[in-house]
């Protein structure tokens, strides 16, 4: 018989980076700000490219989502989450205003005019 002690769980050391939460909180903000633009589809676009919303709802959520994860899990691990933050932030943020740029770009003149 064994009088070893129980293996304790090991002890996550979690680190907050605020930074990391920071660009987080800004990044959920701009997905709410695509969602209204989506709601809003009618008024901004007409009624073209009634496909593009899901989509562009669905990416930059992705996105955002993603960055979620993998700064938490980095905070979680002890190292710093400021990077994948601002890299998958960004990334949907670039995302959003190139398709915008170029679904306005494709529109026919008389709705541009």
């Amino acid at each position: 018989m064994s009088t070893a002690e129980p293996l304790a769980p090991p002890r996550l050391s979690a680190r907050v980076d605020a930074g990391a939460i920071m660009v987080l909180i800004v990044g959920f903000a701009a997905t709410l700000v695509v969602i209204v633009v989506a709601v809003l589809w009618r008024d901004i676009m007409g009624d073209v490219f009634l496909w593009a919303r899901p989509i562009l709802v669905g990416v930059h959520l992705s996105l955002w989502l993603l960055a979620s994860a993998l700064s938490g899990r980095r905070m979680l691990r002890g190292h710093r989450a400021l990077v994948p933050a601002l890299w998958l932030t960004g990334a949907a943020a670039v995302a959003f205003h190139a398709s915008m740029f170029l679904l306005t770009a494709s529109l026919p003149c008389p709705s541009l005019c």
